[in-house]
């Protein structure tokens, strides 16, 4: 069992802010919420892989303009072959700022839309 540290939620919105920072706005406000996140090795197709699906609900206001989604994407990385905990201890930074890159991507089109 991996228990990230600092927690994933801190992690993700670090992430998230970083990865949005060039996009930001005079009084744009983005609230998330119900990160969910799951990660994945299949032994048999591709035992030195593991993947992390990420979801997150967002709300973006700015001007008077309002718009709400729930973002998804699908990361993966590769991790030694007989991995161990520590191995996927490893992959979890990488996987989560490509997982926020993704989100980040998906969330700049909604920003563009209340951002005129």
């Amino acid at each position: 069992t991996l228990e990230p540290s600092p927690e994933l939620a801190k992690a993700m919105q670090s992430q998230l802010g970083a990865q949005l920072s060039a996009n930001y706005v005079q009084d744009l406000v983005v609230t998330c919420d119900a990160l969910n996140a799951s990660l994945r090795v299949n032994e048999e197709k591709s035992p030195g892989n593991v993947s992390m699906d990420v979801g997150v609900h967002c709300a973006i206001w700015a001007h008077g303009y309002q718009v709400s989604h729930n973002y998804k994407t699908q990361v993966a990385t590769a991790v030694g072959s007989g991995a161990s905990d520590q191995a996927y201890a490893q992959a979890l930074p990488k996987l989560l700022a490509d997982g926020a890159s993704g989100i980040a991507d998906q969330m700049r089109g909604d920003i563009s839309k209340v951002a005129r």
